[in-house]
């Protein structure tokens, strides 16, 4: 509101207008997250908006009227030039920004789940369990016959308590057996948190799994 109140009190000539632009870089800068990104676009939709009212009055608004440097039709061509290219740039460099986060973040997950998954089973380089993690976190289909190979009894532990077990179960149960948290799982698999819930619910009836046991140890016990 500053900038829009200066920007029209002396004229386009004064270069306070200037200042919409240093207002977007750090827009983009402090709302950089998937949650507060949104917030650019109200940001960069005021700025639109309130250079449109002082370009119709002038920049004019809070003070007297002058012969002007630039004309109307100039100013606003300049204006929605640099404004279209600070919002290309914008959603390029959020974009990249969040693939970049969400590469390290899938990285550290990652990390996490072997380590755990090798302090659990006490091994060490004898099984790949790090290609088996990739495998999963990027839904794969090559992952069912790779947790087939390295957990060879799983499968046929889990027949003989289910013989009518789906694909669908003992991906949930493979990925339950690696650890997988209930956000990883709808993470990985582009499905809702609920959605996971729902599928452990239905996983506990098929397979007779009361509430108080917990599915992690239910599942290690396989």
């Amino acid at each position: 509101m500053l900038v829009f109140f200066f920007s029209s009190t002396t004229g386009f000539g004064n270069g306070v207008s200037l200042y919409y632009f240093l207002l977007f870089t750090v827009s983009l800068f402090i709302f950089n997250t998937r949650k507060t990104s949104k917030y650019n676009i109200v940001v960069f939709a005021t700025a639109f908006v309130l250079f449109l009212i002082s370009h119709y009055y002038d920049f004019r608004i809070f003070g007297e009227v002058y012969n002007l440097e630039y004309s109307k039709n100039q100013r606003f061509v300049t204006f929605l030039v640099v404004f279209t290219g600070f919002s290309v740039l914008g959603y390029f460099i959020l974009s990249k920004h969040f693939t970049v986060l969400e590469l390290y973040q899938k990285g550290l997950r990652s990390e996490k789940i072997i380590a755990d998954m090798r302090e659990k089973l006490n091994r060490k380089d004898d099984m790949d369990l790090e290609n088996l993690v990739k495998l999963a976190m990027n839904d794969d289909i090559a992952f069912i016959p790779k947790i087939k190979s390295s957990f060879p009894n799983l499968y046929d532990n889990l027949m003989e308590i289910n013989s009518a077990m789906t694909s669908d179960e003992f991906k949930l149960c493979a990925l339950l057996k690696l650890g997988f948290t209930t956000k990883d799982i709808a993470e990985y698999n582009h499905i809702s948190v609920r959605t996971v819930q729902t599928r452990k619910s239905r996983l506990r009836k098929s397979f007779g799994i009361s509430a108080d046991i917990d599915l992690y140890k239910w599942i290690d016990t396989l």
